[in-house]
């Protein structure tokens, strides 16, 4: 029913779509308008509009939600794990980021994922920089191009065989383990 007096017709508002993700036990209904830049999300014409976020590390569910609904990356602060510093959590965060945004199709947030990382790097051992990615280089969608020249840059700049600080046996068994991180 319109106001007295207002001479606009009354009309029904549009129907706002929800998409629903799963993530781990809790569900987000999140506007289909938030998701249209991402085709991943799009309903099918099956009628599902529900997404399990598969690949998509529950330290890092905050972070893409966050970013569906505003466009920021945003982590949220917990307790550090034994022997892990601030600056190695927030750094194993972005790449898990970039992971689930590759995995995703969320190109927006991948471009904050790596600006992290490169933000982080610097202050970290080329171990500890490898160690982090042999958890999810093999899980990336094919034709992963960036990841790979990001880890072929920190190497050519950070190891020095004649550094005594580098550990070549440990090394070895980092990315050793990964036989797609030394073959490309």
């Amino acid at each position: 029913m319109g106001f007295p007096g207002d001479p606009s017709p009354l009309r029904s508002l549009p129907k706002l779509t929800i998409i629903g993700l799963r993530h781990r036990s809790k569900r987000y209904d999140i506007p289909a308008h938030f998701l249209r830049n991402y085709p991943k999300f799009a309903p099918s014409r099956l009628g599902i509009s529900t997404f399990i976020l598969s690949h998509v590390d529950e330290d890092v569910g905050h972070t893409v939600i966050h970013f569906l609904y505003t466009g920021g990356y945003e982590t949220v602060s917990s307790p550090l794990g034994g022997g892990t510093s601030d600056l190695a959590r927030e750094y194993n965060r972005s790449v898990l980021v970039y992971h689930a945004s590759r995995v995703w199709g969320l190109t927006d947030l991948e471009v904050l994922a790596q600006q992290k990382m490169q933000h982080f790097d610097d202050e970290l051992p080329i171990i500890e920089i490898l160690r982090v990615m042999r958890g999810v280089f093999s899980s990336l969608p094919a034709g992963e191009t960036w990841l790979l020249g990001y880890i072929q840059e920190k190497l050519q700049r950070q190891l020095r065989p004649n550094d005594p600080g580098l550990d070549l046996g440990e090394f070895y068994d980092i990315i050793g383990q990964d036989h797609n991180l030394i073959m490309r």
